[in-house]
């Protein structure tokens, strides 16, 4: 009986060994698909002239407006790869690149 036991369990273990890694190689591909894309929109952004000052004005107007909470949920729509540490140093960037905020 023992012996079904382990072996049941060495079979799950090797399962979800194999699924993660499945799991794992998913989740890599979509980052990538991601990554591209928010290159690729930032090229369409360069063609339509589209500055990077335009984009971040919202940022900028809820900063002015004391809405830091705000301008960190929108710097993570602008950037969709940031997480929310890196939104926030980014917010702080701007907040201090226009210091009159």
């Amino acid at each position: 009986m023992e012996s079904i036991v382990l072996s049941v369990g060495g079979l799950l273990l090797v399962f979800f060994a194999i699924y993660y890694g499945l799991l794992e190689k998913r989740l890599n591909q979509i980052k990538r698909q991601v990554e591209r894309n928010h290159y690729l929109l930032r090229e369409i952004a360069k063609k339509l002239d589209v500055g990077e000052e335009e984009q971040n004005q919202k940022v900028v107007e809820l900063l002015a407006q004391g809405k830091k909470i705000e301008a960190i949920k929108e710097a993570r729509m602008l950037y969709p790869h940031f997480g929310l540490k890196e939104a926030k140093e980014y917010v702080d960037a701007m907040e201090k690149q226009h210091k009159g905020l």
